[in-house]
Parts: C-alpha cells; structure tokens; sequence
C-alpha cells in the first residue's frame, strides 16, 4: 500500500492509519483477487487494539446489544472488549510470553 514501516519500531507505537480503508484489489501489488474485487479494511480502535476486535464486535453484534458482553482475542497480544451498545471498554496486553514453552500445538 506503500506505507512507510519505520514508523513500527519508534515508541511509543502510533499507528499510521486508524481509519477503515477501502479500496480496488487491482490498486494492491501482489494481490491475488479479481482486479475489480472491493477490499475493505476495518478500523483500528488504538495503537494495541486492532481491527480483529472491530471485526469481533460486528460479529457478536456487540455494538447492538442491550445486555453488557465480554470478548477476548488471545495471541501474541491479549485484547479485551467489555460493554454494550451504549459503551465498551477496551485493554490489551502481550500475551505470547504466558502461553511460551506452554507446548499448545492447536489453539487454546
């Protein structure tokens, strides 16, 4: 997408783009999809909270939602996500190094 990387490295982390991306699959190098096929990328809600929290409140329609619910996204980083239509709480932590030498060969 020719985004500049370095900006990774320096702390404290601040993420190039926050914002939801939509673009051509023919406007991507190397991409191998239909050139005219839609790519949409979601938003990151902070540097440490990512679009794969976005993508789990859409799909437990957490943002919905009357009743307060609870998500989590264990990896590398742990990512939770507390709330309810009127509002969430997010946090994140490293979580790679609790699971190390954990011998968890398929997932937890």
């Amino acid at each position: 997408l020719g985004f500049n990387p370095s900006y990774i490295a320096p702390s404290p982390y601040i993420p190039i783009i926050k914002e939801s991306l939509n673009l051509k699959a023919k406007d991507i190098p190397r991409l191998a999809l239909e050139p005219t096929a839609n790519v949409f990328m979601l938003p990151n809600i902070s540097a440490f909270v990512g679009a794969d929290i976005v993508a789990g409140i859409l799909a437990i329609c957490m943002w919905k939602n009357e009743k307060i619910s609870l998500f989590i996204d264990l990896g590398t980083n742990g990512e939770i996500v507390l709330g309810s239509k009127r509002k969430m709480w997010t946090c994140s932590t490293a979580a790679g190094p609790a699971f190390e030498g954990a011998r968890i060969s398929s997932g937890i």
